[in-house]
C-alpha cells in the first residue's frame, strides 16, 4: 500500500484532459488507470479561491482525507483531486464524504473481505 504524489505540470494537464471525470459536492476527481502498484496523487485547489493560505488550507485537508484513507482503495490509478470553490467552507468531515463519494462513483473501492 501506498501513494506517490504527483507534481509535474504535464502529468497533471494529462490526467485532466484524458481521465474520467467524477464530481461531488466539494470536489472533482479525475482519475485515469496507472500501470503499477501504487497510486499517484495530485491535490489542486481553483484559483478562484482568492489567499494562498485559504488554498493551502483545503489542498491539507484534501490530503490528509486521502492518506487516512487510502486503504480502502484499489491500487493502480493516477488521480487529480480538484477543490471547487465552495470547499472554503468544507470541514474535515465534508471532505472526507466528499472523497468517499468519489471512490464510489469511480468504482474503485475495496470489497470488504
Amino acid at each position: 500500500m501506498g501513494f506517490e504524489i504527483i507534481k509535474k505540470n504535464e502529468d497533471f494537464h494529462r490526467i485532466i484532459k484524458s481521465g474520467n471525470i467524477h464530481t461531488s459536492r466539494y470536489l472533482v476527481l479525475y482519475i485515469l488507470p496507472y500501470n503499477g502498484n501504487i497510486n499517484r496523487v495530485g491535490f489542486t485547489v481553483t484559483r478562484k479561491i482568492k489567499g494562498s493560505v485559504k488554498r493551502n488550507r483545503i489542498r491539507r485537508l484534501m490530503k490528509e482525507c486521502f492518506r487516512l484513507n487510502q486503504n480502502i482503495i484499489k491500487q493502480g490509478y493516477e488521480m487529480i483531486f480538484l477543490a471547487k470553490q465552495n470547499a472554503l467552507d468544507a470541514d474535515y468531515y465534508d471532505v472526507r464524504n466528499s472523497i468517499f463519494e468519489l471512490f464510489k462513483k469511480a468504482k474503485i473501492m475495496e470489497r470488504k473481505k
